[in-house]
């Protein structure tokens, strides 16, 4: 049996996209948005002891998404406080080493938000 080359592209994208059906909530104070083309990837935070040891202090998630949805924010940047419902996991946004997010493209249409487990 053979198969069309765009049927199999339309077989991928919606198996990528079953991977990624999850949504996020984005909450600020009052507003709530809807975040349902997000990637989320785990980071460890390490430290470096004096021996050459390295020890793993916190675990974070990171949340790669569109910095469009943003736009009804103000300010439009992710900001401490804010924070990010995922299935049944709450996660506050937080800095590491002294940066909440980061673009992942020079576009700056992709954001990296770090994010710490609260509840």
């Amino acid at each position: 049996m053979t198969y069309e080359h765009s049927t199999r592209l339309d077989y991928l994208g919606t198996r990528m996209q079953g991977l990624h059906s999850n949504s996020l909530l984005y909450t600020r104070g009052p507003v709530e948005i809807v975040i349902t083309n997000f990637t989320p990837e785990k980071i460890d935070v390490e430290q470096l002891q004096a021996l050459g040891i390295v020890i793993i202090v916190e675990k974070w998630q990171d949340f790669i998404f569109d910095f469009a949805v943003l736009s009804s924010l103000e300010p439009q940047t992710p900001q401490r406080g804010d924070t990010l419902t995922w299935g049944t996991l709450v996660f506050g946004v937080a800095p590491i080493n002294d940066e909440i997010y980061n673009f992942t493209t020079s576009t700056r249409k992709r954001i990296r938000l770090h994010a710490k487990q609260v509840g």
